[in-house]
């Protein structure tokens, strides 16, 4: 049973790290922004909405109509794997600026709490997901999370997530988990370490009295 809860609890942190780490999460974010308006904010390398977005202008894309938006991190990264060779068509020197507009309007998208995402999407059906998917892809915005006191009802901007989750009802009670599942470990520990020192005290009882009796034969 512990170790299913730690368990639970490293998800849960890597779903966490996922959503806010790098390019964010599109199916996050089109919980409360149509994905058809999401389309134009899409990192090109890993398609989640471009965290901190740059935008290519290299001179072999001058005549090319489309924005070429990529998450900074996705980019540099590819960069880095790749010896600098531009992530559309591989040429050598490629050239990129930060697009501040874009930067501006992805920070002040509106977003619910991630973690009540993350319980939320845990709960749906898959016909209930299916549904949720039809209505972001015409452009409606979504209302699947039902909320109550247990729940986070908070809405905001994505560029206030990390200071909300300081103060955020689930992230306090997820820690407070963190902490009764470690002491719980500790416990148990303690427990066979316990077990493990009686059980020796037995053996060398039991071999002391042995000793006694060889000893009583002798005399």
């Amino acid at each position: 049973m512990l170790l299913h809860a730690e368990e639970d609890t490293e998800k849960n942190e890597e779903k966490l790290e996922i959503l806010l780490e790098g390019c964010h999460n599109k199916e996050w974010v089109s919980f409360t922004t149509s994905k058809e308006e999401l389309k134009k904010l899409t990192c090109l390398i890993c398609h989640q909405i471009a965290e901190n977005a740059i935008e290519l202008h290299c001179k072999e894309h001058e005549e090319t109509e489309q924005l070429l938006i990529f998450g900074e991190q996705c980019l540099k990264k590819y960069l880095e794997e790749n010896n600098g060779k531009c992530p559309v068509n591989q040429h050598c020197d490629c050239q990129y600026f930060k697009n501040k507009m874009l930067r501006l309007q992805i920070s002040e998208l509106v977003v619910v709490c991630p973690l009540q995402y993350e319980l939320t999407v845990g709960n749906l059906s898959k016909q209930e997901k299916e549904e949720h998917n039809h209505t972001s892809k015409e452009g409606c915005e979504t209302d699947v999370i039902v909320l109550n006191d247990s729940s986070c009802n908070y809405k905001g901007k994505i560029a206030d997530i990390k200071n909300h989750l300081k103060s955020c009802k689930l992230a306090l009670k997820q820690n407070t988990k963190k902490q009764f599942d470690l002491m719980t470990q500790q416990i148990t520990l303690l427990n066979q370490q316990l077990k493990q020192n009686e059980e020796r005290c037995e053996r060398l009882q039991s071999e002391l009295q042995v000793e006694k009796n060889q000893t009583t034969l002798c005399l």
